[in-house]
């Protein structure tokens, strides 16, 4: 074992299990954040929002009541102080931490019955993957809304070729990095909101696209074949692209190469 070699540091965290949450119906989402010093995280289930306390005695507090669950939740982030998760086809948001009121609609989406991806880039937006397309959300305010608001929410920042479905967005510190396949994952316009299956393997077309979150077309474009795309990471200068075959790496200079 290469992490056993002298000098190397192998991890030994150990898993705790949080019982007793209260929690009635599988999470979707969890995002963690921070409340008066404190770690909390905000499970988001298809019927409930639950504000759990990260750790011991594992405090569970239904939030349900101050955003609007109606539909299956489709992807979250923390972002800009605010709770920002997609409902359907519909992105919405509530101050963090949740307590009275009720979220907002800060943009609509095109496509139902798929997960949307997002990330904040390095120019302070969020970005919402739309099938093929990336939506964004500015980072400022609206003035006198105290909410995120709408001006410079735009539904299609940049366009994907059709029929490349986003799989993750990472932020590397200076582009936007979307990586992408045209692996056929069922209906990805369902309106009755139904997760798409798990990809098939196979032989399909995967993109790492580059995107400088200014110009209408991407910086770079890398293409190689493998079943699916499942996530990526930035570590170390690169971007590490996980598919269904193994680990890629790559940067805006290189191409994917694999290397597990």
């Amino acid at each position: 074992d290469p992490f056993e070699t002298t000098g190397m540091m192998q991890c030994s965290l150990a898993s705790a299990v949080a019982s007793d949450l209260s929690i009635t119906s599988t999470p979707t989402t969890i995002q963690s954040f921070q409340k008066s010093g404190v770690g909390y995280l905000y499970v988001h289930t298809p019927t409930k929002l639950y504000e759990v306390l990260d750790g011991t005695p594992y405090t569970t507090v239904d939030k349900t009541a101050n955003i609007s669950v109606t539909a299956t939740v489709r992807g979250s982030i923390i972002f800009n102080g605010y709770y920002v998760y997609v409902r359907s086809n519909t992105v919405r948001a509530r101050i963090v931490p949740v307590t009275s009121g009720s979220d907002v609609t800060c943009l609509s989406l095109a496509t139902d019955g798929t997960w949307h991806h997002m990330a904040v880039g390095a120019d302070g937006n969020l970005y919402i993957a739309d099938f093929s397309i990336i939506g964004k959300i500015t980072k400022s305010l609206a003035a006198g809304e105290g909410v995120l608001g709408t001006t410079g929410n735009v539904g299609t920042a940049v366009a994907l070729e059709s029929g490349m479905y986003v799989r993750a967005l990472v932020n590397d510190g200076r582009y936007l990095v979307i990586l992408a396949d045209n692996n056929p994952s069922g209906d990805y316009n369902n309106a009755g909101g139904t997760v798409p299956p798990v990809p098939v393997a196979g032989n399909y077309r995967c993109q790492v696209l580059y995107w400088d979150m200014v110009k209408s077309t991407f910086d770079q474009i890398f293409e190689f074949n493998d079943s699916y795309l499942i996530g990526g990471a930035f570590l170390d200068g690169a971007i590490y692209v996980f598919s269904d075959n193994g680990i890629y790496v790559t940067n805006i200079a290189t191409p994917p190469k694999q290397i597990f």
